[in-house]
């Protein structure tokens, strides 16, 4: 769902306004009457709605976007509160760096139409 295709709603700008258009979201309504009817209809296995949170939040950082975007994204308060839920991500992150740095090191690295020469 896009906003694109259905609108925001009220200052909140909601995509998911509660059928009382009161701007809060009741979790019963959500759950049963947008939750389980998506996805139905994308033919997705059951998965809680929390989860595409976390998943969100997973993917961005794993992407490299800085931590204090993801951050303010989610709506946490702080750096520190993110490095708390996504600590599984942060594990082995001085690993991942070195081998960033070493592949762009490798000839080539820059222009993938470029060969590496060997030598």
């Amino acid at each position: 769902m896009t906003s694109k295709n259905h609108g925001l709603w009220g200052p909140e700008r909601l995509l998911f306004p509660n059928v009382t258009r009161t701007g809060y979201l009741y979790a019963s309504y959500f759950y049963r009457q947008i939750w389980l009817v998506a996805l139905t209809k994308s033919e997705v296995a059951y998965c809680k709605p929390h989860s595409m949170r976390h998943y969100y939040g997973s993917r961005l950082l794993y992407a490299g976007v800085p931590e204090n975007d993801v951050a303010d994204w989610m709506g946490h308060s702080s750096t520190d509160v993110l490095r708390e839920h996504y600590h599984y991500i942060f594990e082995g992150a001085e690993q991942r760096g070195r081998a960033a740095i070493a592949t762009m090191l490798t000839p080539g690295a820059d222009d993938p139409t470029e060969r590496a020469e060997v030598a």
